[in-house]
């Protein structure tokens, strides 16, 4: 017997169709990265266009931190207050469709030495590739770096 979680009774749905709601997250993150990677894209093109050298704080321009600054908080208060007053279960969706778009534009700020889109076939084509190798290099970030030899 599985538990009653509450938001599976609240909008009647059961255990088999509640990861539906995964679906909403992935359209943000795809509007996310077509949006984010196509400016980033033009961004450094431009950039290297005009003869400058291009450095990774280029992205931190308000084009890609606004947006994004909005989109998160703005996504995250339309799922809490929608969810809270028990209304129809397309709105906090759209809510998490909101956050994930911002959440892609602030990893693609994050990818200094390669234009993200770029990412994107590979995702496609090997996933698992592109996958480890995002998880292996922010998993080695977190590390703390080592200490001098005594």
């Amino acid at each position: 017997m599985l538990p009653r979680l509450g938001h599976l009774t609240l909008y009647e749905t059961n255990v088999t169709n509640s990861g539906l709601v995964f679906i909403p997250s992935a359209l943000g993150m795809a509007l996310g990265i077509g949006v984010f990677g196509t400016l980033s894209d033009k961004l450094v093109t431009r950039n290297l266009a005009s003869g400058a050298t291009h450095r990774p704080e280029i992205r931190l321009t308000p084009y890609f931190t606004l947006p994004a600054g909005l989109a998160l908080p703005v996504g995250l208060f339309i799922y809490g207050w929608t969810i809270q007053y028990h209304v129809h279960w397309i709105v906090p969706m759209i809510g998490v469709v909101i956050f994930a778009f911002g959440l892609m534009g602030v990893m693609v700020r994050r990818v200094p030495s390669r234009s993200f889109s770029s990412l994107v076939p590979q995702l496609l084509m090997r996933p698992n590739r592109c996958v480890s190798k995002t998880t292996s290099s922010t998993s080695i970030r977190a590390l703390p770096p080592p200490s001098p030899p005594p």
